[in-house]
C-alpha cells in the first residue's frame, strides 16, 4: 500500500455518520505503514489502536461515551469478536454488589459494525464483502462509510459460547488446526522462513506437518449432543430440514466425533465453507458433527473446503441451543481463538445480534 494523500468523497456534513476505526496492532496486516495510510483519511480522534484486551475494553468504553454511529474493526475475526463483546458488555446490563441491575454506559446503543479486510482468515470480511488491502480497496471502504455511502446493514446472528458471542465455535479438528497453526507460527517466527508461518501457507503447512499426524494418533472420545432450546431439525443433503422436529431435552447425536461445531456464517476463513447451510432457517445456527477419518477427509478436502461434500459421516442440524458433552477433554475454539481443552459447552444463538455493514450492497 502506497503512502500518499487520498481525496475524501464529498458528503453532506449533516448526513455524515460519526465513524470510529479500531485497529488491532497484533494482527499481521495491521502494520505501522497501514496505520499511517489509514490516518490520511481518518482524523486522529477517530482512530483507536489496541495491543491487549484491556485496551479493547478501554476503547469500547470511549467509543460508547462519544456516541459513534459506526465502528470499523481491523485485524480479523478475532478483533471483531473482541471489540463486539467489549461493546456489548459495556452497553448492556451488569450487576452491582447488591445484586441490582445497572448499566455500564447509560443510553448507549450498540453502533453499526463494519469489518476491514485486515485479518488472516477474514471470514467476516467475506460475509460483509469488504475490499482487499491491496489496490486501494481498503481506503475506499473507509471513505464510503465516512461519507455515509455504506448505510446498508444486515443483522448478523452470532453463536454464544462461554459468555462470548462469535460467528462460529467448535470442538475438534477446527480447534486442533488453529492450535497447531499458532504453534507452527511460533516455531518459525525466529527463523529466516518466518513468512511461511503466516496466512494460508502457514495453515496448510501446519495442517500437513502437525495437525494430520496429531489427528491420526489422537483418540477422539464419544460425544453426546442434546437439544437445549426450541425444536431442532436434521438438515438434508439439499440444506432443507427433514424428519420430525427434535424436542428440547432430546439426544441429537451420540458417538465418536472429530468435529462438533456451530456457526452463523458459512466460512471459518480462507473461504473454507464449513457451514454451507447457514441462513436457510432464520434464528438458527448450523450444527455440524463430523466423524470423518483423516484419510477420508484428505481424499475429499477440495469438496469439503467448498462445502459440497456429502457423507454419512457428516451430521448437520438447525438449532438455537445445544448442549455438548464429551467423555474426555477436547480442544475448543471460539471465534477463531483457541480456548484450551473442555469436556462440556453450550452453544446458543446470542441474544444480541450485530448490525453488520454490508459492502456487497453499497
Amino acid at each position: 500500500m502506497r503512502d500518499h494523500p487520498v481525496a475524501v468523497f464529498p458528503a453532506d456534513r449533516h448526513n455524515r455518520p460519526k465513524v470510529a476505526v479500531l485497529l488491532n496492532m497484533n494482527a499481521r496486516s495491521v502494520t505501522p505503514r497501514v496505520v499511517r495510510t489509514i490516518m490520511q483519511v481518518v482524523p486522529p480522534q477517530d482512530l483507536f489502536v489496541s495491543r491487549c484486551f484491556d485496551d479493547c475494553r478501554t476503547i469500547s468504553t470511549e467509543v460508547l461515551r462519544r456516541g459513534y454511529d459506526t465502528v470499523l474493526t481491523g485485524g480479523g475475526d478475532g478483533t471483531f469478536v473482541g471489540f463486539f463483546n467489549a461493546l456489548r458488555d459495556q452497553a448492556g446490563p451488569s450487576f452491582s454488589n447488591d445484586g441490582n441491575t445497572v448499566r455500564a454506559m447509560e443510553n448507549s446503543p450498540l453502533p453499526k459494525l463494519g469489518v476491514l479486510r485486515l485479518g488472516t482468515g477474514n471470514a467476516l470480511a467475506g460475509v460483509a464483502g469488504a475490499s482487499p488491502l491491496r489496490g486501494g480497496g481498503l481506503l475506499e471502504d473507509i471513505l464510503h462509510v465516512r461519507a455515509g455511502r455504506a448505510a446498508t446493514t444486515k443483522k448478523l446472528e452470532l453463536v454464544e459460547a462461554d459468555g462470548i458471542s462469535a460467528p462460529f465455535a467448535g470442538f475438534g479438528y477446527d480447534a486442533l488446526v488453529l492450535n497447531n497453526y499458532l504453534r507452527f507460527k511460533n516455531l518459525v517466527a525466529p527463523t529466516p522462513v518466518k513468512t511461511l508461518g503466516e496466512g494460508l501457507p502457514g495453515y496448510l503447512l501446519s495442517l500437513g506437518l502437525l495437525t494430520v499426524p496429531d489427528a491420526i494418533l489422537r483418540s477422539f472420545p464419544v460425544v453426546e449432543v442434546y437439544n437445549a432450546g426450541s425444536p431442532a431439525h436434521i438438515i438434508g443433503a439439499d440444506g432443507t430440514p427433514i424428519g420430525e422436529p427434535i424436542p428440547a431435552g432430546d439426544l441429537m447425536f451420540k458417538g465418536q466425533a472429530r468435529i462438533v461445531a456451530a456457526g452463523t456464517v458459512p466460512c471459518f476463513g480462507f473461504d473454507f465453507n464449513a457451514f454451507p447451510f447457514v441462513g436457510k432457517k432464520h434464528g438458527r445456527m448450523q450444527i455440524r458433527i463430523a466423524s470423518t477419518g483423516v484419510t477420508q477427509a484428505l481424499a475429499n478436502l477440495p469438496a469439503i473446503w467448498r462445502g459440497t461434500w456429502r457423507s454419512s459421516t457428516l451430521h448437520d442440524f438447525f438449532a438455537d441451543k445445544v448442549k455438548v458433552r464429551f467423555a474426555a477433554p477436547m480442544p475448543l475454539q471460539i471465534g477463531g481463538d483457541a480456548k484450551g481443552y473442555r469436556e462440556e459447552m453450550t452453544f446458543s444463538i446470542s441474544e444480541t445480534p450485530a448490525d453488520l455493514l454490508d459492502f456487497n450492497r453499497t
